[in-house]
């Protein structure tokens, strides 16, 4: 007899699980960035507004996307700390300060 996996242990399901996840933590941010307004949600990152990203993971023990989705729903989608950038606005707010935008 086969073995099967309970559902939450399927592939399909959990990939399935991560990307409804993903557009609801878009959604809850508005589904655009707030600098340059791309939708694309491929193009689209979760910023810390006023920098300190990598502390903040570190001390939460996000290690993925995944991770900051699910601490952020845990935590009520804070719209204080966090907003939706692409990842050109994310990547130039960043390395220059700002955003040429």
């Amino acid at each position: 007899m086969p073995h099967t996996r309970p559902y939450f242990m399927d592939k399909d399901y959990y990939k399935g699980y991560r990307l409804r996840l993903r557009a609801t933590t878009l959604a809850e941010y508005g589904n655009k960035c707030v600098c340059c307004g791309e939708s694309n949600p491929k193009f689209l990152a979760i910023d810390h507004k006023t920098g300190g990203g990598a502390k903040h993971r570190k001390d939460n023990g996000i290690g993925s996307g995944h991770a900051m989705s699910l601490w952020l729903r845990k935590n009520g989608f804070p719209k204080d700390d966090f907003q939706l950038l692409c990842h050109n606005c994310n990547w130039a707010k960043s390395s220059y300060g700002s955003c040429p935008h």
